[in-house]
């Protein structure tokens, strides 16, 4: 992982935080989060061929893709709030006997929870239960 940089205030808790990624096949990602600043809510992906647009990415519930000249969105829109899909999944795992999903399985969990940790010890955010680094 590149480089993750934050305004971290006096409470300890990251305001703002500015994150560059690199992807073993050459992709790059630019990611932002805050409490302090008003960001952009939309997530912008950007291909040799086209560029796709999902306004409000984190409840997503339509993307555009342009390619060619051409422009088309998908919509679809949630049933409830978004999170309806993560407790279907959830049910019908359990009601299967699966100890992990298929779509999300463990190893991809423990990836992104890594990446976090990462960008954490990066920009100095610790939790109070978490021990003094060696």
């Amino acid at each position: 992982m590149s480089p993750a940089v934050a305004s971290v205030g006096e409470t300890g808790v990251d305001e703002h935080v500015a994150v560059s990624a690199a992807y073993p096949g050459g992709g790059i990602a630019q990611l932002g989060s805050a409490i302090t600043a008003n960001l952009h809510h939309q997530a912008t992906i950007r291909g040799t061929d086209g560029t796709i647009e999902i306004p409000a990415f984190w409840s997503a519930q339509e993307a555009t893709l342009q390619a060619g000249g051409e422009s088309e969105t998908t919509s679809t829109p949630h049933r409830a709030n978004g999170f309806e899909y993560q407790i279907e999944e959830v049910m019908r795992c359990v009601a299967a006997g699966m100890t992990e999903s298929t779509t999300m399985p463990l190893a991809a969990t423990l990836e992104v929870a890594e990446v976090c940790d990462e960008i954490r010890r990066q920009v100095g955010v610790r939790y109070p239960f978490e021990t003094a680094p060696s």
